[in-house]
């Protein structure tokens, strides 16, 4: 899940470079064809890129449910084996008190 969380932070810092470009080129009064036909381009980049963002913090959400369920259940595992020891030590003292 690491891996996927620099991914997201090194594609954020892209997005934000691409933004302050586009916007420094947007500002400028005389604007080339040519730079408005990048800053579309530019434009659909950052926008392919805050998809694949959202796409993998959708990711690393479910798998943080995924972990969180999976460690409730973990546990809640471990606490119904140890009732169940003591259940069976329970019953095991009570058949040699019957026994006696």
């Amino acid at each position: 899940m690491l891996n996927l969380t620099r991914s997201i932070d090194k594609k954020d810092e892209t997005i934000n470079r691409l933004e302050h470009r586009i916007n420094e080129r947007e500002r400028s009064p005389v604007r080339p064809p040519i730079e408005i036909e990048e800053n579309h381009h530019l434009k659909h980049e950052v926008q392919t890129l805050k998809n694949e963002n959202r796409l993998l913090r959708d990711k690393i959400g479910g798998l943080t449910n995924d972990f969180d369920r999976v460690s409730r259940e973990r546990g809640a595992s471990i606490g119904n084996e140890n009732e169940l020891r003591r259940l069976r030590a329970e019953l095991a003292e009570k058949v040699r008190e019957n026994e006696r």
